[in-house]
């Protein structure tokens, strides 16, 4: 055996071992990454939380609850409505604002509602 074959033998193996070790570790983030995935990832469970959320709040705007409605409201939250008026801040501002809707809507009712998160 020449010294370049010698060479080369090692070149192929640090090569062939190099890519056994790039396989390897990349095929354990794909296991890692399906079984977040089957299992549901925080950010799918977060995404589903508030869809039932949201769910259950338009469910209860339909039943004319504003109470149900808002109880999941933040604290610090603000709503901007539509943009022409102040954002409003409070809740029950927001309450009297919705009150007033229903109000001016008869007969005012959902159907198909559609949900993505």
């Amino acid at each position: 055996m020449t010294l370049k074959q010698y060479n080369m033998r090692k070149i192929v193996f640090c090569l062939l071992a190099t890519t056994l070790l790039i396989t390897g570790c990349n095929s354990n983030k794909k296991d890692e990454a399906a079984g977040k995935k089957d299992n549901g990832s925080s950010v799918e469970t977060k995404q589903e939380r508030n869809k039932k959320i949201i769910m259950a709040s338009m469910e209860s705007f339909m039943k004319g609850d504003l109470d149900g409605t808002f109880k999941d409201v933040a604290s610090n939250f603000v709503d901007k409505i539509d943009g022409t008026v102040p954002p409003v801040t409070n809740v029950d501002t927001l309450k009297s604002f919705m009150k007033m809707l229903e109000a001016s809507i008869e007969g005012y009712k959902g159907e198909n509602l559609r949900y993505y998160a």
